[in-house]
């Protein structure tokens, strides 16, 4: 098992997704979301050969949670902004 996962391309291990107006406990402000992108996570199988697909149709998705609506988007690395609040959170982690 170790061997199969030191074989996979890093894309296929690092992935960021956006929701719209969720806090820091996703899985409880907007479930209907998170449970859409883990599945999507889920199949892809991670073969090594095979291509990485988008786990959110490029535009976003809207869903509808009880509370409202949440939009789901990816993002590439490219994408995010990282403040130099954010580096400096991150060295003491």
């Amino acid at each position: 098992m170790l061997q199969r996962l030191s074989r996979r391309r890093l894309e296929l291990q690092q992935r960021y997704v956006e929701l719209s107006g969720v806090g820091h406990c996703p899985n409880h402000e907007a479930p209907k979301a998170v449970a859409q992108v883990l599945t999507a996570w889920l199949q892809q199988r991670g073969d090594e050969a095979g291509e990485v697909t988008s786990l959110v149709p490029a535009g976003g998705v809207v869903v509808e949670e009880e509370w409202g609506k949440t939009v789901m988007t990816e993002r590439a690395e490219s994408e995010i902004e990282v403040t130099w609040a954010d580096r400096l959170a991150t060295n003491f982690l």
